[in-house]
C-alpha cells in the first residue's frame, strides 16, 4: 500500500516537473519569437561566393553583438564583424551595420604547393607555367592558384618536356622529371686542310670531318698544322642548334726579327712602319722584308730580310757619320767659338756632321753673333757675316715708338751727328745774356717722350691718387724726377742714370747708361727749333710772331681776370694746366714743346760760356749743381720773348708751371 502511495507521489513531482520546462520551453519561444519580431529589421544577409564555398560556409561573429540564423546576421548593435570560412579556403571578415541589408564576400581557394625537380639536376634549366617564363634554377618551388596546370622545362643540352599537372587546393603536389640529353651533328673544315682536330682535349680526327650524335653540350675545339698557328674555338649543340658548321682560315706562323741599331735614337722602320728597336718585331714568314735605319747626321743603312716560319732572327745595323764641308768668314774676322769651344779667328774651313751646330764670333766694341747651321754632305756651305757694332746693333733694333713703365709713350729720335748751334744772337729780339751760343753735335739716338710725364704716370711711382690724373705732373724738384727716372729703369732693369747718396741726394749721372733720364737741353732745344724742319726756327711754330691757332696753352684769353697778362685775340679755352696731348703735336709728333708748362732738363744751369770753337757732342752738363736749367713756355706765358726755343731758366724749387719730359738714350758707351 505504501509503495502504491510512494509510485503515486513520484507520478505527481514527474508531471510537475514536466509542466515547468513545457512552460520554460513555451515562455523562451515566445521570448525569442518577440526578439525576432523587434530585431528582425536589424537583419544582414551575407551573400558568399564562390558557390562551392556558400555550400559549406561556417558563419560567425568575431567581434560586436550579433547572432546568425543560417546566413542572416541579427544586429543587436549599430556594428558587427563577421567571421566566414569554408574548407579548402581562405577565411575572410565583413563589416556588418545595421545600414546595409546585405554584404557581399569572396572566399579565395587556398594555394597549391607545387615542387619540381629534374634527373638528372641541372642548375639552369627554364621552368615555364602555363606558356610563361616562371624560374629559372634546379628545382621549381613556388605556390599557385589550384587547378590544372601545364608546366614546360627546358635546358639547351636536354630534349625539352612539357606535362599536366593538377593541383588539388591547399595540397602539396612533388614530382622528378627525367630529362633526355640530345645529340647533333658537328662539321669542320679548314684551310689548309689536313689539320688535327681535338675537341675537348681528345683527337678526333682530321680537317675536313664530320661527327654525327655529337652529345649536345659546350665543345672545345683545337685544330694544330705544322708551321701554323694553332685556332681554339668553343662552340655549342643545343637543342635549337643541333647542326653546328665552322670553316677554319689558318694563319702562317709568324716569324720575329730583332733589330739592334747604333746609334741610337734614330728612326726604325720595317715595311714603312715605325718599329722599336732591341724589341722582338712579329713578321710573317716566307716573304721579303725591307729594314731601313735613318738618324739625321749619320749615312742612312737599308736592309731585307726573309724568315721561315718560326725563326727568330737577330739584324745588327751600325750607321756612319755623314759629314759636309762649311767655311765660315766675317768682316771685320772675329774670335769664332764652334759648339761652345774657341777655334781662332774667321775665316775657318771644317769638315762637319750634318747635325746642327752652333757658331759664335766674337769681337770686343761689336755685337756679338749667333749662327746655327746644318752642313750639307752634297754641297760645300759658306757662311759670311758682317758684324755690327754695338750702337749700329741698338739702332736697328729700336723701334720707331715704344711704351715704357707706366704708360709712358716714347718717340725714337736719330740725330745721326746733326749740327747745330743753341743760344741765341745777341740781335735777335728777347735775346737774353744766358743764351750764349753753343755749337753742339748730336750723335746718338735716343727716344723721347711723346708728352710731359702725367699725375697718372708719376702716382704710379710714388703711390698717390691725384685728382687730376691727365694733367702734367708739376710742383716737384729736380730731384723728386730723376728719382722717378731711375725708378723707371729699374721697372726695365736698365742701368740707371743718376747716383744718389745715402740721404737722397743726386750726387752725379751716368752719360753712358741707357736707363731713363730727364730730356737734355741741347735734346729739347734740337728738338723744339730744328728736328723734322727745314732750317732753325725762334719758336717751336716758326718764326712769325702770330701763334697758330691750336697751337698750345698760354695765357690767352680765357686766362684774363686770372692772370695779370694775357695774349690778344688768342684763345686756347684753358685758363689753368690744361691735360696733355690737348693741342696739335709739332713736326716731330711731340705734344706741348710751347705752353702748357715748362719743362726740367737734364741739365745743371751755370752762367760759363764756352770757349771759343768748342763743339760740344750729346752734352749732358755738370755732375752736380744747385738749380737745373728749365726749357719751353707754360699757360701763365704772354711775352713772345720767353716762348723762344733758346729761351733758358735757372730754377731750383718746384714751381706750379713746371714739369718734365723724359728721354733715354737707345745704347751706351759707342766703342
Amino acid at each position: 500500500m505504501s509503495n502504491e502511495i510512494e509510485r503515486s507521489i513520484h507520478r505527481a513531482q514527474r508531471g510537475s516537473v514536466l509542466k515547468m520546462v513545457v512552460a520554460s520551453a513555451i515562455f523562451l519561444g515566445i521570448l525569442i519569437v518577440v526578439m525576432l519580431l523587434l530585431y528582425y529589421p536589424r537583419a544582414v544577409t551575407v551573400e558568399v561566393v564562390p558557390e562551392e564555398a556558400r555550400e559549406l560556409a561556417d558563419y560567425s561573429i568575431s567581434d560586436g553583438r550579433a547572432i546568425f540564423i543560417f546566413n542572416r546576421a541579427i544586429l543587436v548593435g549599430d556594428q558587427a564583424t563577421a567571421r566566414i570560412s569554408a574548407p579548402g579556403f581562405i577565411p575572410e571578415t565583413v563589416q556588418l551595420s545595421t545600414d546595409q541589408k546585405t554584404a557581399n564576400i569572396e572566399l579565395m581557394p587556398l594555394p597549391a604547393r607545387l615542387v619540381l625537380m629534374t634527373e638528372p639536376a641541372l642548375p639552369d634549366i627554364e621552368w615555364s607555367l602555363n606558356g610563361i617564363s616562371a624560374y629559372r634554377g634546379e628545382t621549381l618551388d613556388l605556390e599557385t592558384e589550384p587547378g590544372a596546370v601545364v608546366v614546360e622545362i627546358n635546358h639547351p643540352y636536354y630534349r625539352p618536356e612539357s606535362i599536366e599537372i593538377k593541383l588539388p587546393k591547399g595540397k602539396r603536389v612533388e614530382q622528378t622529371i627525367e630529362l633526355a640529353r640530345i645529340s647533333g651533328n658537328l662539321s669542320l673544315s679548314s684551310f689548309p686542310k689536313g689539320a688535327t682536330v681535338f675537341i675537348n682535349g681528345e683527337t678526333r680526327g682530321q680537317t675536313p670531318l664530320v661527327l654525327d650524335s655529337v652529345e649536345g653540350g659546350v665543345l672545345d675545339i683545337e685544330l694544330k698544322l705544322k708551321d701554323h698557328l694553332p685556332v681554339r674555338d668553343r662552340v655549342s649543340i643545343t637543342n635549337g642548334n643541333d647542326e653546328v658548321f665552322r670553316d677554319y682560315i689558318m694563319q702562317i706562323q709568324s716569324s720575329s726579327l730583332e733589330i739592334n741599331v747604333s746609334p741610337a735614337h734614330g728612326d726604325l722602320t720595317v715595311n714603312g712602319k715605325s718599329a722599336k728597336p732591341a724589341s722582338s718585331i712579329m713578321l710573317p714568314p716566307g716573304m721579303e722584308h725591307f729594314i731601313r735605319y735613318q738618324k739625321k747626321g749619320y749615312i742612312s743603312q737599308s736592309s731585307s730580310v726573309v724568315l721561315s716560319p718560326g725563326e727568330n732572327k737577330s739584324v745588327r745595323l751600325k750607321l756612319a757619320e755623314e759629314k759636309g764641308q762649311i767655311t765660315i768668314r766675317s768682316n771685320p774676322p772675329a774670335t769664332l767659338f764652334l759648339n761652345d769651344r774657341e777655334v781662332g779667328m774667321t775665316p775657318q774651313a771644317f769638315e762637319l756632321q750634318t747635325v746642327e751646330h752652333t757658331a759664335m764670333l766674337v769681337l770686343s766694341g761689336y755685337r756679338e753673333q749667333v749662327v746655327r747651321f746644318t752642313p750639307d754632305a752634297d754641297f760645300p756651305s759658306l757662311i759670311e757675316k758682317t758684324l755690327q757694332t754695338e750702337a749700329e746693333a741698338s739702332i736697328a733694333e729700336a723701334k720707331p715708338q715704344v711704351t715704357g713703365p707706366a704708360g709712358i709713350k716714347l718717340k725714337l729720335f736719330k740725330p745721326g751727328g746733326v749740327r747745330f748751334t743753341m743760344g741765341a744772337p745777341p740781335d735777335e729780339p728777347g735775346q737774353r745774356a744766358n743764351e750764349f751760343l753753343r755749337s753742339t753735335v748730336l750723335e746718338k739716338p735716343f727716344y723721347a717722350g711723346v708728352t710731359e710725364v702725367t699725375n697718372r704716370q708719376y702716382d704710379k711711382f710714388s703711390n698717390e691718387k691725384n685728382p687730376r690724373p691727365s694733367l702734367p705732373k708739376t710742383n716737384l724738384s729736380w730731384t723728386d724726377a730723376a728719382r722717378f727716372c731711375n725708378w723707371l729703369s729699374n721697372q726695365e732693369r736698365l742701368e740707371p742714370v743718376y747716383r744718389f747718396d745715402s740721404s737722397g741726394n743726386v750726387t752725379g749721372h751716368n752719360h753712358q747708361a741707357t736707363g731713363y733720364r730727364l730730356i737734355s737741353e741741347a735734346e729739347w732745344e734740337w728738338l723744339a727749333r730744328l728736328a723734322g724742319r727745314s732750317r732753325m726756327f725762334r719758336f717751336p711754330w716758326g718764326d712769325s710772331l702770330v701763334i697758330p691757332e691750336k697751337t698750345g696753352n698760354f695765357a690767352d684769353e680765357s686766362a684774363k681776370g686770372v692772370l695779370s697778362r694775357t695774349i690778344p685775340d688768342y684763345n686756347d679755352g684753358f685758363p689753368g694746366i690744361s691735360p696733355v696731348g690737348s693741342f696739335l703735336s709739332d713736326a716731330n709728333g711731340l705734344h706741348d714743346m710751347a705752353g702748357n708748362v715748362s719743362e726740367w732738363t737734364h741739365d745743371v744751369y751755370h752762367l760759363d760760356p764756352p770757349a771759343s770753337g768748342t763743339v760740344r757732342v750729346d752734352p749732358m752738363g755738370l755732375q752736380r749743381g744747385s738749380s737745373h736749367v728749365v726749357k719751353g713756355s707754360n699757360f701763365q706765358t704772354a711775352r713772345a720773348s720767353e716762348m723762344r726755343s733758346s729761351f733758358r731758366e735757372g730754377v731750383s724749387e718746384p714751381r706750379k708751371d713746371v714739369g718734365f719730359r723724359i728721354a733715354r738714350y737707345v745704347y751706351g758707351e759707342e766703342q
